[in-house]
């Protein structure tokens, strides 16, 4: 009879155990933050084993540094102790799973006296943990079979913990690939951009090479300019800068009645353009507001050391503002202007956006 209770008292400790077990493994397994993971392990230990203070700790083992730290019930002034002593028990420990209650934990002196049983544990080959519970509210020692269930909950701890950092490792490991994807998209892109601008450059520089006439080159130049940015008016203006005076003047698009306005002001623009020194990169100009709307859009650029040129579009037909892409394509453009004259040698350009 006796051996027949025995037996009945093992098979419900079992019992318990694997209905314990299955508790906090379906918990557990459902969630893939490790700081929520170690919280949720304490509040059902310290439920299973009728304790009120608990806390748990992971280091790295090779910085030696706390990278995790959860606890209930104790003080705000119990965290700093227990984070030192268990750090410091973490470093000494021989990586030898083994629960250690009452009298281990005095032999250690490392404890405070509310911790009743720790067990250390290996959470993979560069992290290591540590389990601390207080004493039972029923007051009794933590016995074997309590040994023997905190260590099988731990094991199951240690598989939601990996599986944690394998979620994290997966989660930036995606973040990376896509960091580089759009990396490799930007780079074709700006690959894509530049073959555009080559190809634009080229079928430009095929037409203007082709003739000699100043005056058609000009016209042909401002209506290759208006078909890549899709818009339906614009002007091309060249300066003598000395005199100020409009050396050629083509348009396109624009009412008769506004023809002498726009040639009036855009000259005007160049003008102050010139006498203000032509720079060598682009330059937003915001205070050209007479040219509206007219004119959306317009570059200047340096034909040589005494003619330079205009060049304005108007509006898109799309109704899309100029790019930046837009300006980089005008500013490659531009120089492709040249005639038979030797004097026809553009070496710097700036322009504005209205």
């Amino acid at each position: 009879m006796e051996m027949s209770e025995d037996v009945q008292s093992g098979l419900e400790r079992r019992e318990h155990h694997l209905r314990t077990l299955h508790d906090i493994s379906k918990e557990l397994f459902a969630i893939v933050d490790i700081e929520k993971i170690l919280r949720n392990f304490l509040m059902m230990v310290t439920g299973n084993f009728g304790v009120i203070e608990a806390f748990i700790i992971t280091m790295d083992n090779v910085s030696k540094e706390i990278t995790h730290f959860e606890f209930i019930g104790f003080g705000e002034r119990d965290r700093k102790p227990l984070v030192e002593c268990g750090g410091q028990f973490l470093m000494d420990w021989d990586k030898v799973e083994v629960v250690l209650e009452n009298r281990d934990l005095e032999n250690l002196i490392v404890f405070p006296q509310s911790v009743s049983c720790v067990l250390p544990f290996l959470v993979n080959g560069t992290h290591s943990g540590l389990l601390g519970l207080g004493a039972k509210l029923v007051g009794e020692p933590y016995n074997d079979q309590d040994k023997e269930l905190l260590v099988t909950l731990v094991n199951n701890l240690i598989i939601a913990v990996r599986n944690a950092i394998a979620f994290e490792d997966i989660k930036r490991l995606n973040l990376d690939m896509q960091e580089k994807h759009n990396q490799l998209e930007k780079a074709f892109n700006d690959l894509d951009r530049r073959v555009y601008h080559l190809k634009t450059l080229n079928d430009v520089s095929k037409d203007i090479f082709g003739s000699v006439d100043f005056k058609a080159i000009l016209k042909n130049f401002l209506l290759i300019s208006m078909g890549n940015f899709g818009v339906i008016e614009g002007l091309i203006l060249t300066l003598e800068m000395s005199s100020g005076e409009v050396v050629q003047f083509e348009s396109n698009g624009y009412e008769e009645s506004d023809l002498l306005s726009l040639k009036k002001e855009a000259s005007r623009l160049l003008l102050d353009r010139v006498n203000e020194g032509l720079p060598e990169n682009l330059e937003v100009i915001k205070e050209c507001q007479y040219l509206k709307p007219n004119v959306a859009c317009g570059v200047c650029f340096k034909i040589d050391e005494s003619f330079s040129a205009f060049l304005g579009l108007g509006p898109k037909l799309i109704g899309d503002p100029y790019s930046e892409d837009d300006k980089e394509l005008l500013v490659t453009l531009s120089p492709t202007v040249k005639t038979t004259r030797s004097f026809w040698s553009p070496s710097s350009t700036t322009s504005w956006w209205l």
